[in-house]
């Protein structure tokens, strides 16, 4: 008798124990993902970016360059944004678009060649972006997950990225161009 009900004790013992894993497990995953919104909207997210400067070469190009410059939210969206190379997304950005609508925003520029902008004016939601990546029709891809203030050149049809220096150490007045990004979806 007394070992019936050692094993019967033993056995609810098992189950509420692997009840509370689990019930802890999803306490603590909510808690992050509370955690990551809460940091995400005192402007401490996911990501850094605060602007993104943009330089062409005039070498040998009639038409601008069309940049379009993808923040995914979700996971779906941002596996799409990842695994899109550049010719991909630009054949498909309109489906995307349509598919993705509440999980995707997308700046489009189109850059005369030999000129620069700057776009500081990001999408609302931009800190809360999961992947961010650029798409330059004809010349590749970049990804700006990881950037604060990125600078992206197109000379001769190659694409380099790099990291601009926090404002404090720029001199002068500040070049402020927003006008000219067209809000894609």
């Amino acid at each position: 008798m007394n070992l019936l009900r050692l094993s019967f004790f033993l056995s609810v013992l098992g189950v509420s124990g692997c009840s509370a894993m689990s019930l802890t497990s999803g306490l603590v995953e909510r808690a992050r993902g509370i955690v990551d919104q809460s940091t995400a909207l005192v402007g401490l997210g996911p990501n850094k970016l605060t602007q993104i400067s943009l330089e062409s070469s005039s070498s040998g190009r009639s038409s601008a360059i069309v940049i379009e410059i993808a923040f995914a939210y979700s996971d779906a969206a941002g596996a799409v944004v990842v695994g899109a190379s550049e010719s991909l997304w630009f054949s498909e950005s309109k489906g995307y678009c349509a598919s993705y609508a509440s999980e995707l925003d997308v700046l489009r520029i189109e850059l005369p060649a030999g000129y620069s902008a700057s776009i500081s004016d990001l999408p609302e939601n931009s800190r809360t972006a999961t992947q961010i990546s650029a798409f330059i029709r004809g010349v590749g891809k970049a990804d700006l997950l990881l950037s604060s203030r990125a600078k992206l050149s197109i000379v001769d049809g190659a694409l380099s990225l790099e990291e601009l220096p926090s404002e404090g150490f720029i001199p002068g007045p500040k070049i402020n161009t927003n006008i000219g990004a067209i809000t894609k979806c």
